[in-house]
C-alpha cells in the first residue's frame, strides 16, 4: 500500500449513505455493494494492485458512468469523469471547491506539524487564497524567463551524463538521470544555490532527502495503509503507533523533510543578514538531525538575485502587508521541490519514451531541434514558437501519461453543497477528477489510444480532426485556481532538455525491458510513474549542429 495513498485518500471520513438525491441512482448498485462491505472497494482496488488507481477508475467509469462513488473502508469518494463537471467545479463553483480536502498532518507534532500545514498543498480557505496570490508574482513569466541561461547550462551538463552512457554502449533508466537534473534546476532557480545533485548523484544529501521525502509507504509496511482505510477514524492513532514500531524507517523519511527545511532556513537567514533584517529570522527544529544537517551544509551559501527564495523573503502577504516568516518561506520552498522534482522528471521521461517508441516522430522532432541555437537567451514563449513540434510531443505525452494523479493534486472538497451538472454534491464530499479517463475518452479524442502529435499542432491539416473536443478535456497540470503554479518552468525545462538530447543523440528503447508491441505499465503515486522505469539507449549522432 502506498502510504501517500493512505494519508491522502484513506484519512478523512464522511457518511455518504444519507446522500439520497436522484443522481445517486446512476450508480445505485455500486453504492449498495460497496457501502455494505466493511472494507468498501479495497478488495477491487487490490485486485489491480494498490498503485493502479487510474486503471481501476477507468474501468469503473465504463461500468458506472461519468459520476460515481467508491469507498476505501467507510470513506466515500465522488469521481468525476466529464469535462463539463470539471469546468464547473474549477470555475463557476470554485469558491465551494477550492480546498483539496487533504488532512491536517498531525504525525510529528509541534513545529513539524506547522511546517507541513503551511504548505500550499495543505492550506485551506482564505489562507490558501492569500498564499497563492502572494506567490503569484514569484511565478510571473518575466521572472521565470530570466532562468533560461541556468536551465540551459544544467541541461548541457546532463548531456555529459548521457554521453558517458552512450560511450559505454549500455541502456539506462532515464528517470534517475533526469531527477538530479530537475533538482539542480530547482536549486538554482528556486533556492538560488548549486545543489550539485548531478555531480554527487546518490551521495548527495539533497538527492537522499528528496528520495526519502517521496518514499513509497513513507517507510511503513502495507498493513498500515489497510488498517487506516478500514478504520479511518483511527488512522491518526494507527499512524502514530506505526511510527513508534517502525521508528527507523519513519526517521529516515522525517529527516528527508527536515533536511530540506534546514537548507531553506539557512538560506533565509543569509538573505535576511544581507538585508540587515536578522531580527525576522526564527529557527525551525534545532536538534533534529535532518534539520541540523541542512543548516550545516548551506550556512555559508548566499542565494542569487532573482531566486524564488530571495523574492519570497522580500515579498509580503497581500492581505496583511506583513512579510512572510521563516517557516512560511521554508514550507513554500519544500512545496517547490515536492511539486517540481518528480513532475518535471516524469514529464521528460515519458516524452523521451514516446520519441524512442516512434522513430518517425523522433526524426521530425530532430529536424526541428537540430539548427536551434542560443536557447539560453530565449524566453518560454519564444522557445515554444520555435519548437512547435517538440512542444506538441510533450503535450501528447502528457495526454497519454498525465503527470498528476487523483491522490493529491486532483482532489477537491465541497465546503458547502452544490449542484454540478445534474448531480447534487453535499457539503463535505470529497471529489476526484478522473483525468486519466478523460485523456483517453473517445468522446473527447479521436483514436485516443494512438499517439498523435498533431492533436496539439494547429498548423497541421490533422489538427481539426484530432484536437481535444472540449477545453477541459486536457488537464495535465489541473485547471482553475489550483492549476500548477510552476507549469511554465516545467515545460521550459523539458523543451530545453529534449532539444539538446535530440541534437546530440538518437534515442531507442531497450527491447529487453520494453519488448516490441508491449505497452508501458504505469503506477499511480504522487505522479503517474512507469512501473520498472523507462530504459533507453543513447547513440551519438554522427552530424552535430
Amino acid at each position: 500500500m502506498d502510504a501517500w495513498y493512505v494519508v491522502f485518500v484513506a484519512w478523512p471520513c464522511f457518511d455518504l449513505e444519507a446522500w439520497h438525491t436522484s443522481p445517486i441512482h446512476l450508480a445505485k448498485q455500486f453504492i449498495h455493494t460497496t457501502h455494505d462491505n466493511f472494507a468498501g472497494n479495497i478488495s477491487e482496488i487490490r485486485s489491480y494492485g494498490y498503485r493502479q488507481l487510474h486503471v481501476v477508475l477507468q474501468k469503473w467509469t465504463a461500468d458506472y458512468g461519468d459520476v460515481f462513488k467508491y469507498f476505501t473502508g467507510r470513506v466515500g469518494w465522488v469521481v468525476v469523469s466529464h469535462p463539463d463537471m470539471v469546468q464547473q467545479i474549477t470555475g463557476r463553483e470554485f469558491a465551494h471547491f477550492h480546498d483539496r480536502g487533504l488532512p491536517v498532518i498531525s504525525v510529528g507534532g509541534g513545529k513539524l506539524k506547522e511546517f507541513f500545514n503551511k504548505q500550499l498543498l495543505f492550506v485551506t480557505g482564505k489562507d490558501w487564497e492569500i498564499l497563492r496570490s502572494s506567490l503569484q508574482p514569484v511565478f510571473q513569466p518575466k521572472v521565470l524567463d530570466q532562468h533560461a541561461p541556468e536551465i540551459t547550462r544544467l541541461a548541457q551538463e546532463l548531456m555529459g551524463k548521457f554521453e558517458k552512457i552512450s560511450q559505454a554502449g549500455v541502456s539506462c533508466n532515464v528517470y534517475p538521470q533526469l531527477a538530479p537534473y530537475t533538482l539542480d534546476v530547482i536549486g538554482s532557480t528556486a533556492f538560488g544555490v548549486n545543489f550539485n545533485a548531478m555531480d554527487k548523484g546518490e551521495s548527495s544529501d539533497i538527492v537522499q532527502a528528496a528520495k526519502y521525502s517521496f518514499l513509497p509507504n513513507l517507510g511503513l509496511p502495507p498493513i498500515v495503509g489497510l488498517l487506516s482505510m478500514v478504520f479511518p477514524s483511527l488512522s491518526s492513532f494507527i499512524l502514530r503507533v506505526s511510527a513508534l514500531i517502525w521508528k527507523d524507517r519513519v526517521s529516515q523519511v522525517q529527516n528527508g523533510f527536515t533536511y530540506i527545511w534546514g537548507v531553506a532556513a539557512a538560506l533565509v537567514k543569509n538573505v535576511l543578514d544581507d538585508l540587515n533584517q536578522s531580527h525576522r529570522y526564527a529557527s525551525g527544529m534545532p536538534g533534529n538531525s535532518g534539520y541540523d544537517r541542512g543548516v550545516e551544509c548551506y550556512h555559508d551559501e548566499k542565494p542569487t538575485e532573482g531566486s524564488a527564495i530571495r523574492n519570497l523573503v522580500e515579498a509580503k502577504n497581500i492581505m496583511t502587508g506583513e512579510q512572510f516568516s521563516t517557516i512560511d518561506i521554508a514550507a513554500t520552498m519544500y512545496t517547490m521541490i515536492a511539486a517540481g522534482y518528480e513532475t518535471t522528471a516524469t514529464i521528460t521521461s515519458f516524452s523521451l519514451y514516446s520519441l524512442a517508441r516512434y522513430p518517425e516522430i523522433q526524426q521530425k522532432a530532430y529536424q526541428e531541434a537540430k539548427g536551434l541555437q542560443n536557447m539560453d537567451t530565449m524566453k518560454y514563449d519564444e522557445l515554444s514558437e520555435r519548437l512547435p513540434y517538440i512542444s506538441a510531443v510533450i503535450s501528447e505525452s502528457m495526454r497519454h501519461y498525465p503527470p498528476v494523479t487523483p491522490i493529491i493534486a486532483l482532489k477537491r472538497e465541497a465546503t458547502r453543497g452544490a449542484h454540478v451538472g445534474n448531480v447534487a454534491i453535499p457539503e463535505g464530499a470529497r471529489v476526484q477528477f478522473n483525468v486519466y479517463q478523460i485523456h483517453h475518452d473517445e468522446r473527447w479524442y479521436k483514436d485516443p489510444t494512438e499517439f498523435v502529435v498533431e492533436r496539439f499542432l494547429p498548423s497541421s491539416p490533422k489538427y481539426e480532426d484530432f484536437k481535444p473536443k472540449h477545453k477541459y478535456a486536457y488537464l495535465p497540470f489541473g485547471a482553475g485556481g489550483h492549476k500548477c503554479i510552476g507549469y511554465r518552468i516545467a515545460l521550459h525545462e523539458a523543451m530545453i532538455c529534449l532539444s539538446l538530447i535530440l541534437q546530440k543523440f538518437t534515442v531507442s528503447l531497450d527491447e529487453s525491458m520494453h519488448p516490441k508491441g508491449s505497452e508501458l505499465c504505469c503506477q499511480s503515486a504522487l505522479t503517474l510513474v512507469p512501473d520498472g522505469g523507462i530504459w533507453l539507449k543513447f547513440e551519438e549522432r554522427m552530424i552535430q549542429p
